[in-house]
């Protein structure tokens, strides 16, 4: 499978999978900060939204397999999956994030769903 190919196949499941432009900040974060281990209340003052919702949003990244959830002294703690694939997958999306018609396009998908639901 060619890179294009590629791409697009991370596109199409990441495009399934962003239902809300939460979800959306939180993919970018752990992007942006790979060495992350951090609670919901850590990651909801780091990306600027209430913990209530980070918290629902993570459970579903967490369950998608986007992000990892694991346990460190009683307290649930995130961080960017491990699984080689899934990191592949989501740099091939933030790849084609990079290009600004990209980003509009993906943003306006996740406002008209938010907005749908």
């Amino acid at each position: 499978m060619g890179a294009l190919e590629s791409t697009l196949q991370a596109y199409e499941l990441l495009d399934k999978i962003l239902d809300s432009l939460i979800k959306l900040d939180l993919l970018v974060f752990f992007y942006q900060n790979p060495d992350t281990i951090d609670s919901a209340s850590g990651i909801a003052t780091w990306v600027g939204h209430e913990e209530e919702q980070v918290v629902k949003e993570l459970a579903e990244l967490a369950a998608a397999r986007l992000i990892e959830r694991h346990q460190v002294r009683g307290e649930t703690v995130y961080t960017r999956s491990n699984d080689p694939d899934i990191r592949r997958m989501v740099d091939d999306f933030m790849e084609l994030m990079s290009e600004r018609e990209n980003r509009l396009r993906v943003v306006a998908q996740i406002l008209a769903r938010e907005e749908g639901g």
